[in-house]
Parts: structure tokens; C-alpha cells; sequence
């Protein structure tokens, strides 16, 4: 499990600016902090993407985006799930072919070769297998079990340290445009409602 957290800093600095709007605070905080997270999540799809062969519905679906409250300000996204089989990634042949070498990339910059592997179909599955050296008896037949052959899985690949601590300014950047763009909006609010106040009076 791999998780990106988002919280609020610099506070004391907001609560001077917003000054007698000061509680409206929290509810600002929390608005940006949730719309952060969702760019945040977005964006490191995206960023992991770049970086490998990964199809984008099994990244999403491994992701969980928990977000604040007004009475808890710390939002996080957490990645969970199992390794992947190399056939969600780039698979070469695709198809059973005799003589040929399986080759692989998860990573994007180039083939694996897989001297071992073959394809095969087995408990829903069309990828590469290896056999396991271990034997099975079935119907009075001595079979030679084989064992579909993994890679990463989706925390590993959104938590990649480079991903990451890219991330960590990317989120910052968006809490801070957001939170300004919250700010902003509680003072006009507030402004509008005393211009009406005045008139009226």
C-alpha cells in the first residue's frame, strides 16, 4: 500500500489575510485541500503512465482518495492492490508461437527477454508462464505445473520515489492556487453581502 498525503500549511499566514473572516477558515482549507486531491491523483496516473506500460483502469481501480472535513484537514490518496501478470503490460508474442522468445516491458524503455517463459491459457488467463519443476498427478498423468509470471503492482509503480517527490511540489502548488482561489471567494461573498447591507440601509 503506498499513500500521498495533503495537508495545510502556513496557516498562521492565511489567518492574517483572511483576517476578520477568519472562520471561514477551515471550510476553505478543506475545499482546497479536496479539490488538490483530485489534481493530485490525476496528475500521478498520468506521471506513472509516462514511466510505464501500465493501462490506465487498473491504476485507477487500485486508488482510493480519502478527503477532509472541516474538523480534519489532512486528505490522502492510498494505492492498494496485488502484483499485476505480464500480460497488462507489453507482451511479445501475444499468442503461442514454437521457437519463439517471449520478451516483456513494463518499464517503457525497452524489451526484457524471457528465455523460459512461453504463453499459455490457464484459469482465465492469456500470458506468459513458466514451468515450476514440480509434478502433478491428474487422471493417472504425471503433469509438470507451470506458474503465470508477475510484475509490479499498481502502489508500486504510483509510488515510485521519482513520482513522488515530483508530487510533493505538484501538490503544493495546487493546494496553494486553490486555497488562494477559496480565500478569494469568501471575501468577494462577504463583500457582496455588505454592499448589500448598505443600500438596503
Amino acid at each position: 500500500m503506498i499513500g500521498v498525503k495533503v495537508e495545510a500549511t502556513g496557516i498562521n499566514e492565511v489567518i492574517n489575510t483572511l483576517g476578520k473572516y477568519e472562520s471561514e477558515l477551515p471550510g476553505c482549507i478543506s475545499r482546497a485541500i479536496n479539490r488538490s486531491l483530485e489534481m493530485v491523483k490525476t496528475e500521478q496516473i498520468r506521471k506513472t503512465t509516462e514511466s510505464y506500460f501500465a493501462q490506465k483502469s487498473k491504476l485507477l481501480s487500485s486508488v482510493n482518495v480519502f478527503k477532509t472535513s472541516k474538523s480534519n484537514l489532512i486528505g490522502s490518496i492510498i494505492s492498494s492492490g496485488r502484483v499485476i501478470g505480464l500480460d497488462h503490460f507489453k507482451l511479445n508474442p501475444k499468442t503461442r508461437i514454437k521457437g519463439k522468445i517471449v520478451q516483456t516491458a513494463v518499464k517503457k524503455g525497452g524489451y526484457k527477454s524471457l528465455p523460459n517463459a512461453f504463453i499459455a491459457y490457464k484459469s482465465g488467463h492469456l500470458g506468459a508462464f513458466e514451468r515450476t519443476g514440480k509434478f502433478i498427478t491428474k487422471n493417472g498423468r504425471k503433469r509438470e505445473t507451470i506458474k503465470r509470471l508477475m510484475s509490479v503492482s499498481a502502489p508500486q509503480m504510483l509510488g515510485n520515489l521519482s513520482i513522488l517527490e515530483y508530487l510533493q511540489g505538484y501538490a503544493d502548488e495546487k493546494f496553494r492556487m486553490r486555497l488562494e482561489h477559496e480565500i478569494n471567494r469568501v471575501i468577494g461573498i462577504w463583500l457582496l453581502k455588505w454592499s448589500n447591507l448598505y443600500l438596503i440601509s
